[in-house]
């Protein structure tokens, strides 16, 4: 009983010279068992201490930067890393709080470092909306607010202006919470599921997707393909403007080898319905007037008509072509 208090203390002592203090502390002690289920390897001296139901609480500069709980916790002599099961806890950084949970992790005291792993959840509030991140593995650079996930990764968040849902999924991910920037990069597809169910969403997918929600913006890079009722475009380059589904203003833009199909169901009747392609070099949608406009050598196959000028416009489920050139500007039905 004597040897594990003195433990405890030393420990708390060599943790505390160095900013950090561990707090709520019971069992374990020097040479105690190390948790291997799942945890990522760290490198251990000759001697340990294993904690049961450990909290750890680091201080950086006077301010608060992390807190953590978990049901097993062992530490190094020289305090520098710390292994644990069952994390749960926050990071604090410039205001932003990241709540955190997992099924194993490290905490790197020398790099500030949180490596997450199994089942990893994170979530984030604030002004800008609430958000969540899902993955197998995560790594947290707390001090300079760098989010790296990989395996099975998902995320949502809220578009605070209009109450619409991001939905973005990939193989990994940057993120960094305090400016709600995500790139997500391999298999990335997403997916902005509008406030009101009747209102329709969009779908999209490309080599790279780069979220901005405070600029209200997803970038869409190598490869795109976006699909939105009866549409489906893609091209090599893309944006969609979150903020602009319910205004006259540009939803999405396609540049760079644009091609789009879209099923077109006349209203008329006896009209049967046929399939539209139309190829160019940039495409502007505009979601509440169903309307796109290319640009840019644009040309449009609906059945035995082929349609060229400076500028085409198509509107959704009408069989309408608007057709601008240098000299005239006429429709063709």
């Amino acid at each position: 009983m004597g040897t594990n208090r003195h433990a405890t203390t030393a420990l708390l002592f060599l943790l505390g010279s160095l900013g950090v203090a561990l707090l709520s502390l019971s069992g374990g002690g020097w040479g105690g068992p190390r948790p291997t289920d799942g945890a990522p390897p760290v490198a251990w001296t000759n001697r340990e201490a294993h904690f049961e139901n450990a909290v750890i609480h680091v201080v950086r500069d006077g301010a608060p930067l992390l807190r953590l709980d978990a049901s097993d916790l062992v530490a190094d002599m020289d305090g520098r890393e710390y292994d644990f099961l069952d994390p749960s806890g926050f990071t604090l950084a410039d205001g932003e709080e990241v709540r955190y949970r997992a099924r194993a992790g490290t905490w790197s005291r020398d790099g500030g470092f949180l490596q997450l792993a199994r089942d990893v959840r994170l979530e984030t509030g604030g002004p800008s909306g609430p958000s969540t991140l899902l993955a197998g593995r995560l790594r947290h650079d707390v001090a300079r607010g760098r989010i790296e996930a990989s395996g099975g990764v998902r995320t949502r968040a809220l578009v605070p202006d209009t109450g619409d849902t991001v939905d973005v999924s990939s193989d990994s991910l940057t993120a960094f919470p305090r400016t709600r920037t995500t790139t997500y990069t391999g298999g990335a597809r997403g997916s902005v599921r509008r406030r009101a169910r009747y209102e329709e969403g969009i779908e999209f997918s490309s080599g790279s997707i780069t979220v901005n929600l405070p600029g209200g913006t997803v970038a869409l890079d190598h490869g795109v393909t976006i699909e939105r009722g009866p549409v489906t475009a893609s091209a090599e380059r893309g944006e969609i403007f979150l903020e602009n589904a319910d205004k006259r203003l540009r939803y999405f833009v396609l540049n760079d080898n644009v091609r789009v199909v879209e099923r077109v169901s006349p209203e008329e009747p006896g009209r049967a319905p046929f399939e539209r392609r139309a190829f160019s070099e940039r495409l502007e949608g505009f979601a509440s007037e169903q309307r796109m406009v290319l640009e840019g050598s644009p040309r449009v196959i609906q059945g035995d008509d082929v349609v060229r000028g400076s500028k085409v416009t198509l509107r959704e489920d009408v069989d309408t072509i608007e057709v601008e050139d240098a000299n005239t500007n006429f429709r063709l039905r």
